[in-house]
């Protein structure tokens, strides 16, 4: 008689919490964003759009000079970086340096290189990215070099 008890109120109680805690849930709202623009002597870099997976990066040549952005030396959350316009299969290995003319600007959409997989299934696929995010831009011209750091956070904003 007490061990059919305890189940009835063993059972009684599990559809209790399940119920309530299955019912419950609050709109939220995902945000990404830059904790700032990077305003240097050679290049500013703004962060256009954070997404699940990657960044649209607007890096701008602020010199009278051109300067090349050295992809092989910069990094996304200490992975090398994916960008548009580069295969799948060749993620991770090297790229071409990239020329900037004076007062120019160039778009990137940029990801890890190290989340870059493949399924049979599926095909091609980019892990999310772990937020806090950070992107490191080196930057090279005249014999001059320089690494500009960016760092981007995801804020998750309750809408009730």
């Amino acid at each position: 008689m007490k061990k059919s008890i305890k189940k009835i109120l063993l059972g009684l109680s599990c559809l209790f919490f399940l119920f309530f805690t299955a019912c419950t849930s609050i709109k939220t709202r995902t945000e990404y964003v830059n904790e700032y623009v990077v305003n240097s002597k050679m290049i500013d870099i703004i962060i256009l759009r954070s997404s699940t997976d990657r960044l649209i990066v607007s890096i701008v040549n602020n010199t009278s000079n051109v300067i090349e952005i050295d992809w092989n030396s910069s990094s996304l959350s200490n992975s090398s970086l994916f960008m548009d316009g580069q295969k799948y299969s060749n993620a991770g290995k090297m790229v071409p340096s990239t020329p900037i003319p004076p007062k120019g600007e160039i778009i990137k959409d940029i990801s890890r290189a190290q989340d870059v997989w493949f399924s049979e299934y599926s095909g091609w696929n980019i892990k999310e990215l772990d937020y806090p995010a950070e992107i490191i831009i080196k930057a090279n011209s005249n014999n001059k070099s320089e690494y500009e750091v960016v760092k981007i956070y995801r804020y998750i904003i309750p809408l009730e």
